[in-house]
């Protein structure tokens, strides 16, 4: 009688330590559209078409989960052209233009950012000024003292904005009065200069901490408990170079943030970027040219333990995976062209 160790089944996108009566070619690129849990290999997940009544041409490119304190909840979409919102509970024909009904302009290769402060939803671009909803009529302009920014974040009972200015500036913040987003004036906003030679391409924040992403450097602000003086950003970090090089790669996870650097995919662990590209990191650069990284979009699907990013690579639009749980790469792809996803009052994928 022989016996031979067959040992379980561990990756997807390599050969160290999987059965040993594996198919030769299964976990050698391009192995797709699979991951592996529990020592066997599942398939992806899906979607269906529930949600997905937006229209002929309509590019959705970001989906938000709205609540307000006073009960009223909505699933709002982000399209190239217009904010839709999308009532609790109701029939996937409930839709309704609370924008500006299509008079929206995204430029190319940006995103909107959004966030929810002193309970308004808040939207920007960095092409239209800084936009308000908070469930009365249609958004508009959040406030005359404020024109454009590209990206936005709540911090310190405040709204903090970058890359701001009717000409805006690639190294400025701003933030607004304690527990009103729509003064600019006030003794207890303000604003600062993050001067590297880098640009910022995002904003985040870590436990107690705001993060201000730049190209090569990460900048980490603190709360100084000073009304008139809210934040201190004391050092920018340089270490080997580390930076967000795509700006809408951001993912807010379980209190940190995940994103894409010049050379790999990284999460922050206390006040430090640590890598986590691992088995993919060398294969995801290898198929993507950096116009195709700046564009490159993140989200977290929550469902399966997933962060996700969508990157337009030489080989087609693909799904980069991380699973949190199991530290363990997948990459998907689909017959329709999958352009962003996120949570709603469903699950909701388009």
């Amino acid at each position: 009688m022989r016996r031979y160790m067959i040992r379980p089944l561990q990756h997807g996108l390599d050969m160290s330590h999987s059965s040993l009566n594996a198919p030769f070619p299964y976990a050698y690129w391009p192995s797709k559209n699979f991951k592996v849990s529990q020592h066997s290999a599942q398939k992806r997940w899906g979607y269906d078409s529930v949600d997905r009544e937006l229209g002929a041409e309509v590019e959705v490119q970001g989906i938000a989960l709205y609540h307000q304190k006073g009960g009223s909840s909505f699933t709002l979409f982000l399209t190239d052209t217009d904010l839709i919102k999308k009532n609790a509970g109701s029939a996937t024909t409930d839709w309704a233009s609370v924008g500006k009904d299509g008079g929206y302009t995204v430029p190319d290769g940006d995103r909107w950012t959004w966030c929810i402060v002193g309970d308004r939803f808040i939207f920007t671009n960095g092409n239209t000024d800084v936009q308000s909803w908070n469930n009365t009529g249609d958004a508009a302009a959040l406030s005359d003292d404020l024109k454009k920014a590209k990206y936005c974040i709540p911090y310190a009972n405040r709204l903090f904005v970058a890359y701001y200015g009717a000409t805006p500036d690639p190294l400025g913040i701003s933030w607004s009065k304690e527990g009103d987003p729509t003064d600019w004036t006030d003794t207890t906003a303000g604003a600062a200069l993050v001067e590297t030679r880098d640009f910022i391409t995002g904003l985040g924040v870590v436990g107690g901490s705001l993060v201000i992403y730049k190209t090569d450097s990460i900048a980490f602000g603190h709360r100084t408990g000073v009304a008139t003086a809210p934040v201190s950003i004391p050092q920018v970090r340089e270490r080997r170079g580390i930076g967000c090089v795509a700006p809408y790669s951001i993912i807010d996870h379980m209190g940190t943030n995940a994103f894409i650097g010049r050379n790999d995919f990284y999460i922050i662990e206390g006040d430090f970027p640590k890598a986590i590209g691992g088995k993919i990191r060398d294969k995801f650069f290898d198929i993507i040219n950096l116009d195709d990284i700046e564009e490159v979009y993140g989200w977290e699907n929550n469902i399966t333990n997933e962060l996700c990013w969508t990157a337009n690579t030489n080989e087609g639009r693909l799904i980069f995976a991380w699973d949190y749980k199991l530290r363990e790469w997948s990459v998907y792809d689909f017959a329709a062209d999958f352009i962003m996803a996120g949570k709603g009052e469903m699950p909701v994928s388009t």
